[in-house]
């Protein structure tokens, strides 16, 4: 099942794509601009404020084996360094990587916090919070689907195991490269352009330190 990802980076901007598949442990995602498209781009982690995934069905997709789940599923405010938090529901943990989330009004979306963003997560409930912050999800996704559906080369078909596998064994290459101590460009493995430009938003600034 190829997935839709939408990425807030930690400088503001907002990326959005399809994977076929992400798994934390993995230290980074392929972030292709069309479903089954061979051009894309490797994002690390390290770059990313937070990860949100759903699938173009509308089903909850299934978390990687790497998460654990947190039962009961309960509310939390996830604070940035920035200010402006986002609300959600507690799905799983993954040990020292991160944790996932369910974003308000998204029920079948699940949002990836990288444990390295050093957010807060104060535990409350959030049945009275609208849109929870996630406004740059919709945005991105349907401009995104715009995109694709104008697309006259875009090819929309669920990837092979093969494509999952050599995914997931870039991620896993481009995380193991010595030398890299701290946060870098996407790395550009693309053999062709991409089939679809990736939307990108302007987004406030985010200081780190």
């Amino acid at each position: 099942m190829t997935l839709r990802i939408v990425v807030r980076l930690r400088d503001g901007q907002v990326l959005s794509g399809y994977t076929p598949a992400f798994e934390p442990r993995d230290g980074a995602v392929w972030i292709s601009p069309a479903p089954s498209s061979p051009a894309g781009t490797m994002l690390r982690l390290d770059r990313a404020d937070v990860l949100v995934l759903e699938a173009r069905d509308g089903r909850p997709i299934r978390l990687p084996d790497s998460a654990v789940a947190i039962v009961p599923s309960v509310g939390v405010r996830i604070g940035f360094t920035s200010g402006e938090p986002l609300f959600g529901k507690l799905k799983a943990d993954v040990p020292q990587l991160g944790t996932w989330v369910e974003p308000i009004g998204r029920s079948s979306a699940r949002a990836f916090i990288p444990a390295s963003v050093k957010a807060s997560l104060l535990r409350g409930d959030v049945a009275d919070v609208d849109d929870g912050g996630w406004g740059f999800v919709v945005s991105a996704s349907e401009l995104l689907e715009v995109a694709l559906l104008e697309s006259p080369t875009a090819k929309v078909e669920a990837p092979s195991r093969a494509a999952v596998a050599a995914a997931r064994a870039r991620a896993k290459e481009a995380a193991m490269k010595t030398g890299l101590t701290e946060a870098i460009p996407a790395i550009d493995v693309g053999l062709t352009q991409p089939d679809l430009p990736f939307p990108a938003f302007p987004g406030p600034e985010f200081d780190f330190g």
